[in-house]
């Protein structure tokens, strides 16, 4: 996703808007919220990529898999220590 950092614009914008009116003092948030307005009609958004939904996450499902590993982890026979290191002796 590209980000277009547009603050240096606007800023342009708004010193232009205060010149033009004379340089007056105290309305600094006008003039930024007339340079918002007008680089928004200026520069309209483009509409964003689709996005792709990801599947919700079912937490039956994942309880159910996890019982399910937790079982098998707990009821698989252990190996006889024969069968690990071989026979001693």
């Amino acid at each position: 996703m590209q980000f277009e950092d547009n603050a240096e614009a606007v800023r342009r914008l708004a010193y232009e808007i205060w010149e033009r009116e004379g340089r007056p003092s105290g309305r600094e948030h006008e003039h930024w919220a007339e340079a918002n307005r007008l680089y928004e009609t200026q520069h309209p958004q483009r509409p964003m990529a689709q996005v792709v939904e990801m599947p919700r996450w079912d937490r039956r499902k994942a309880e159910r898999q996890e019982t399910q590993s937790l079982r098998r982890a707990l009821w698989t026979p252990e190996p006889f220590s024969a069968e690990l290191y071989g026979k001693t002796g």
